[in-house]
């Protein structure tokens, strides 16, 4: 918390104050998206934003951003979409775009995190190509990290049921 001119500002605030000033600053709306808590708003220049609001603004900006497309997919429930630049997007299709973006992070809680977002069995995903099963998510989850109980929970929700 800090005081300019005897008004109190929170980290928050400040990103408020530079997105109000700045608002092609894509940087600056994920930086106040990261700070928000789920299902805090922001209003800037009379609009309300949520935290997924923001991170969409910056990704309006900037949509090379891999964290942005992370952290958005994260902020996302159930059949939640977002569009940004005229292309609508899904939870799993933001973690999709996560993936594809040059210098993305695969990680366990990425690959876990896409097998999360498929809702049966039999669903799929195409990355850089490939299609991929729920399964293969937590498999290939399962490759970074054996001890990964969420990935172990996934794969044993991917198989059939009765398979003992």
């Amino acid at each position: 918390v800090v005081e300019v001119k005897g008004t109190t500002y929170t980290e928050k605030d400040c990103y408020v104050q530079s997105v109000s000033r700045g608002p092609k600053d894509a940087a600056t709306w994920y930086n106040l998206a990261f700070v928000m808590s789920k299902g805090s708003t922001a209003v800037v220049n009379d609009t309300t934003y949520t935290k997924g609001d923001c991170f969409a603004k910056s990704l309006e900006i900037e949509p090379g951003n891999a964290d942005a497309w992370y952290n958005l997919g994260s902020t996302m429930s159930g059949d939640e979409v977002v569009v940004i630049n005229d292309t609508t997007y899904t939870k799993q299709a933001c973690c999709v775009k996560f993936l594809e973006v040059d210098g993305a992070e695969w990680t366990v809680e990425v690959w876990c995190g896409v097998g999360d977002t498929m809702t049966s069995r039999g669903a799929t995903v195409v990355v850089d190509g490939k299609t991929l099963t729920k399964q293969d998510c937590y498999l290939k989850a399962l490759e970074m990290d054996l001890l990964c109980s969420a990935a172990w929970q996934g794969l044993g929700d991917s198989l059939p049921e009765g398979d003992s």
